[in-house]
């Protein structure tokens, strides 16, 4: 919890520039996390264009707020060949909403695991944000998404509309509840498949809607 913020009010830390000429970064638990009476502040976070190996500390960069969040959008560098995501890293509770929206993934990485409720939203009167999630067209190694990873659950809207998984990769895990909607508008209406995979596991209700299904193109 190096630099983790807790605030009856607004947080103060806006932006994060991870430091550059390292060849692996590890962020510890709580590194960045935020909790706020108010709103977040956490809005940017630049990792190093450089960068092959990428760890993600649990809940390193987690955000709780009374109102809403601030971090918008989370872009991991190409350059990136191996990538590990904690549960909670990126885990926003808004009770007027999150923030998060767009999500893109290294494009040619050997492996990414994304760890149980990593990118969770879950807002009690508001929308959840996230709308885009970019995976690499191509994995070597294998893509493994646990538990709740990208559930969204809120009074409001849910965001996630199309998800498109990667073209081609040797071994694809999906945990239970991974993109699962709890809303009053459920999003997802498409999911596509990779065209070649070796190894296919889905676990219950990993596209689970609640209140109102609106998920009908399964390719």
């Amino acid at each position: 919890a190096a630099f983790s913020q807790t605030a009856d009010r607004a947080n103060a830390l806006t932006a994060i520039s991870l430091p550059s000429g390292y060849r692996e970064v590890q962020l510890g638990i709580s590194a960045f996390a935020q909790t706020s009476g108010t709103a977040t502040s956490l809005a940017t976070v630049t990792f190093d264009p450089a960068v092959q190996l990428v760890s993600v500390g649990e809940s390193a960069f987690s955000q709780r707020a009374q109102t809403h969040t601030s971090l918008t959008a989370v872009r991991f560098p190409d350059s990136i060949t191996d990538l590990y995501i904690s549960d909670y890293a990126f885990w926003q509770e808004g009770r007027t909403g999150t923030s998060l929206a767009d999500v893109t993934f290294p494009r040619a990485s050997v492996l990414v695991s994304v760890a149980q409720d990593a990118f969770r939203q879950d807002s009690q009167d508001g929308d959840c944000t996230l709308a885009t999630a970019t995976f690499p067209d191509t994995l070597e190694t294998g893509l493994a998404i646990d538990s709740s990873a990208f559930k969204q659950s809120c009074g409001g809207r849910a965001a996630l509309a199309t998800l498109t998984l990667p073209r081609q990769t040797p071994v694809l895990y999906l945990g239970s509840q991974a993109f699962a909607q709890n809303a009053a508008s459920n999003a997802l209406i498409s999911v596509i498949f990779p065209a070649s995979v070796d190894s296919l596991t889905i676990g219950r209700d990993a596209f689970a809607q609640m209140d109102t299904q609106v998920l009908r193109r399964i390719l």
